[in-house]
C-alpha cells in the first residue's frame, strides 16, 4: 500500500499544539513524530488515527500529551522507541489504545503518570527490547 503522506524528516506537533476533530496519519511515512504537550480531541472518533503508520525513528507523545478519543496504531511500525510517558488517553467505554500488530523496534514506555480511560489492546504486537507499563 502506498503511503498517503510522506514527510522526509520530522513531524512536530508539540508545545501546546491542539487539534479538534482528530488527526489522520493512516499509512503515512515519516522520520520522527513528536506530540509533546499536544492535545488532540475527536469526540466522534479517534483523536489520532495512524493505522499502518511507518516512523523511521521515534514517536514521542509525552509531557502532558492528551488524546480525547484515543489513539489508534493498528499495524504501525516504529523504528526506534514509542514514548507515552505522562500521556493521558481517554476513550471511556471503548478502546483508548488499539495497537494490534504494532511493531516497535526498541522500547515502548508508558510511565510517569501515563493514564488510560478505556481499553489498551496490543494483540500480536512486537516490542523489540523493552515494554514498560506503569499506568494510573
Amino acid at each position: 500500500m502506498r503511503p498517503r503522506i510522506t514527510i522526509g524528516d520530522s513531524l512536530f506537533c508539540d508545545d501546546g499544539f491542539t487539534a479538534e476533530g482528530g488527526i489522520d496519519l493512516h499509512t503515512a511515512h515519516v522520520s520522527q513524530v513528536a506530540f509533546d504537550s499536544a492535545t488532540l480531541t475527536n469526540t466522534g472518533g479517534w483523536a489520532l488515527s495512524a493505522d499502518g503508520l511507518v516512523v523511521g525513528d521515534n514517536m514521542i507523545c509525552e509531557g502532558g500529551f492528551r488524546a480525547n478519543g484515543g489513539i489508534r496504531l493498528l499495524g504501525a511500525q516504529i523504528g526506534g522507541q514509542l514514548n507515552l510517558n505522562g500521556a493521558r488517553l481517554n476513550n471511556l467505554g471503548g478502546r483508548a489504545l488499539p495497537a494490534d500488530m504494532l511493531a516497535v523496534e526498541r522500547t515502548m514506555s508508558c510511565g510517569d503518570g501515563f493514564t488510560v480511560y478505556g481499553e489498551v489492546c496490543m494483540t500480536a504486537a512486537r516490542i523489540g527490547m523493552e515494554l514498560s507499563l506503569n499506568a494510573t
